[in-house]
């Protein structure tokens, strides 16, 4: 709101005749008016210049902003701040900067810092509006601005999180509105509160407020905007028929079709979750007859196939969301059909190569709410199938081995099967190992993840990968205490038993209750690390030296086995000397046969005029797990690979 008090604007305007009468007894006189004059005009322009370039980015603000919210349908609170309009608000605070410098006494300074103020909030530098709108209040206590300051102020609190006072703000403000007759400031001063009820969920008072919004004389959006939270919040209670009710009313304060849309279609979803699954189809179908939306019939069809999957009804459903999937490809209506298509192979079917391309095809349109799931679900999908069909590989040259060995020929043509047992059992462990932590951490399937971990144990023991599947095994059976998953505390001391240095064994201690086990430092430990750091800064012949003097001077220690193992694992693939590698692997198992990483090794030397011909015999083991990671934590994630993991998933492959 502006004001006009300029006394001197008429004496300026009434000698303006003499200004160009070249009479020299008022030269001087004239002159004088002449510059008061003309600082008076750029003065004016200067202010209205600014006030027409905010009203325009304003403008911008709140149709970007209500453009964002027609396509998401939030009711967010948050401002659409285009490129553009903020190079406008950088012009305002300039031009308005000016008049604070040039003119420090005239009338529209307090237009000015609101205006600054305003431009800093939408900018989102709140310290800097906070201050303008401060320098406001003090500085011109009687301004007919102030009603709308304090509400600007109160907003600035809110995003600067200093929440309480906001609301004491907010409270006084609302009252002195309404008593000054400045509903539209009431109202939106009455919004922010309910605002701040909401983050407290204090949902009965943020109601409240929304309801005395829409008993003001405020302007529609406004009205619009706060019938809906009343209804969104009623939903999100479980309060549906009354939500419904509530819906049901934002026609009477809106013409947008956009919001009358959404109403409706929220209608549909209130009747459905009450079970009334044919009357909300039946609305679904009013919805698709009304030609005012036909530009949202794929969210209409979308919104009928959850129903009638909700009914019962999943062929008929299966057929709708195959319809969106393809008629809408590349949309988030066909990502969100594609994703509930692979929901309902995976849960209801457990067909998850048929689940898997749905939820890639969901994964492919990035803006949609269900991206992150699609895509993890897809990858998990992905490793499962891979795995399935490496076991199955593996599984047909054993058994053509078994039946080889069983049942020999007298055909010298035939060509016997070359198999390394230990190996493929092994390169099995990992696999099953691998499908389980994606039933575990991905799928949240317990059935399956316990099946596969108990698979993956049976095939092979080791201080790394065992002593997890023993934790997780616990984490599920007291998860599950009705489900025939085993006895937590037996598996608790298994881990302890077997697997004493292992870090979950600690964690295992710490459930029983037991004393927990005396850490000796080893002094090979420093010079892994050493080594380790080696291996990342590519210095790999540096990395083997640190490795030589570990096995050299620390021959007892843990660290010994893994130096050898590292070493030939580095002549291996870092520095391409097989033969190397091969001698290392020797005496790996020569010197350190009782080890984990003997055992790895031996499937690999077992044979070695034929290991480089034979590609599953050749496959190589898996490589030194890093310091870091040997023991991970049992989180809800797939296990971290070790260090060099990947190489040995693509020599595997």
């Amino acid at each position: 709101m502006m004001k006009f008090s300029h006394p001197f604007l008429l004496p300026s305007l009434l000698l303006l005749p003499f200004l160009n009468s070249g009479c020299s007894l008022f030269t001087p006189v004239g002159e004088a008016i002449s510059g008061v004059y003309e600082n008076t005009v750029s003065y004016f322009n200067s202010y209205y210049n600014a006030k027409r370039t905010f009203d325009d980015a304003e403008d911008e603000i709140r149709a970007a902003t209500r453009a964002a919210r027609a396509k998401t349908f939030q009711q967010s609170r948050e401002f659409v701040v285009p490129a553009a309009s903020k190079q406008k608000l950088t012009v305002v605070i300039d031009k308005c900067s000016s008049i604070l410098s040039f003119h420090p006494t005239s009338s529209l300074v307090d237009n000015a810092l609101l205006l600054i103020g305003k431009s800093y909030f939408y900018q989102a530098e709140y310290v800097k509006a906070e201050r303008k709108f401060l320098e406001l209040s003090e500085q011109f206590p009687s301004s007919s601005l102030m009603t709308e300051s304090r509400l600007w102020h109160a907003r600035t609190l809110d995003r600067l999180k200093k929440r309480d006072e906001a609301i004491v703000a907010l409270t006084n403000l609302t009252a002195d509105a309404e008593a000054a007759g400045e509903e539209e400031i009431a109202a939106e001063a009455h919004v922010l509160l309910a605002d701040q009820y909401e983050l407290r969920e204090d949902r009965e008072l943020a109601i409240r407020h929304y309801s005395r919004v829409v008993e003001l004389d405020a302007g529609d959006d406004l009205k619009t905007d706060a019938q809906f939270r009343i209804a969104d919040l009623f939903f999100s209670t479980e309060q549906l028929e009354q939500a419904a009710a509530e819906y049901a009313r934002i026609p009477e304060f809106t013409l947008d079709v956009n919001l009358e849309f959404r109403a409706k279609l929220q209608i549909s979803v209130c009747t459905e979750r009450q079970g009334k699954h044919e009357e909300a189809l039946a609305l679904t179908e009013e919805l698709l007859q009304d030609f005012r939306f036909r530009d949202f019939g794929g969210l209409i069809r979308l919104e009928r196939a959850r129903i009638l999957h909700g009914g019962g009804r999943r062929d008929e459903s299966i057929e709708e969301y195959k319809f969106l999937d393809t008629a809408f490809v590349r949309t988030e209506t066909g990502a969100l059909a594609s994703f509930e298509l692979g929901n309902i192979y995976e849960k209801e079917f457990r067909d998850y190569a048929a689940a898997k391309p749905f939820y890639t095809r969901a994964a492919e349109n990035r803006t949609t709410s269900i991206y992150s799931s699609a895509q993890r679900k897809s990858t998990a999908l992905n490793g499962y199938l891979e795995a399935k069909k490496r076991i199955s590989r593996h599984d047909s040259l054993l058994s053509a081995y078994r039946d080889q060995v069983h049942t020999p020929t007298s055909d010298t043509l035939a060509s016997p099967v070359k198999v390394n047992e230990d190996s493929l059992n092994s390169l099995n462990a990992a696999l099953f190992y691998d499908i389980a932590e994606v039933f575990y951490a991905e799928l949240s399937e317990p059935d399956s993840a316990v099946y596969w971990y108990r698979r993956s144990l049976a095939l092979k023991s080791d201080s790394t990968q065992s002593p997890r599947i023993l934790f997780i095994l616990a984490e599920i059976a007291n998860s599950h205490p009705d489900r025939d998953f085993g006895n937590a505390g037996d598996y608790y001391k298994k881990l302890v038993d077997q697997y004493p240095d292992s870090k979950y064994a600690e964690q295992a201690r710490d459930i029983l209750r037991l004393p927990k086990k005396e850490k000796e430092n080893d002094p090979a430990e420093k010079f892994f690390i050493q080594a380790e750091s080696l291996i990342e800064a590519n210095q790999y012949q540096k990395a083997v030296g640190l490795f030589t003097t570990i096995v050299d001077n620390f021959s007892k220690s843990p660290y010994a086995a893994k130096s050898e193992y590292a070493t030939a694992w580095l002549y291996e693939y870092r520095l391409s000397k097989p033969d190397s590698a091969l001698a290392h692997y020797k005496i790996l198992v020569d010197r350190y046969a009782s080890s984990t990483y003997a055992a790895l090794v031996k499937p690999r030397i077992s044979d070695s005029s034929d290991a480089r011909k034979d590609s599953v015999g050749t496959l190589s083991p898996k490589p030194p797990p890093s310091r870091e990671v040997k023991d991970e934590e049992p989180k809800v994630k797939p296990a971290v690979p070790d260090t060099l993991g990947s190489e040995r998933r693509k020599v595997n492959e």
